[in-house]
């Protein structure tokens, strides 16, 4: 049993600037591929420092997920321009509190 929420933190080094209209998803699907969660953030509120073209975004999984849930973390891109990145970094971190992050 969880004693608090789950934190995924999502970290991405980027090639170029085309992300205005990006969002990045988590996504929690049960065994059946039921989704039991889909958060989308636009990504351009997150970038760290725009020369070094790297973000990081933390979403909150409320307490529940089980063994058998499926994370999905992704790219939805609503203007079909290209985007590529070089590195993406998701951490979970469970038992968190973090009330501020929702």
């Amino acid at each position: 049993e969880l004693k608090g929420a789950q934190v995924v933190n999502a970290r991405v080094k980027f090639n170029d600037q085309k992300i205005s209209g990006m969002i990045l998803v988590i996504q929690v699907k049960d065994q059946n591929g039921v989704n039991i969660m889909w958060k989308g953030k636009n990504v351009r509120d997150f970038v760290l420092e725009p020369e070094d073209n790297e973000l990081m975004i933390s979403y909150v999984i409320p307490s529940g997920p089980v063994d058998t849930d499926e994370l999905y973390v992704y790219f939805w891109n609503s203007q079909s321009e290209q985007f590529s990145a070089d590195e993406i970094w998701v951490t979970v971190l469970a038992d968190s509190f973090y009330p501020d992050l929702e």
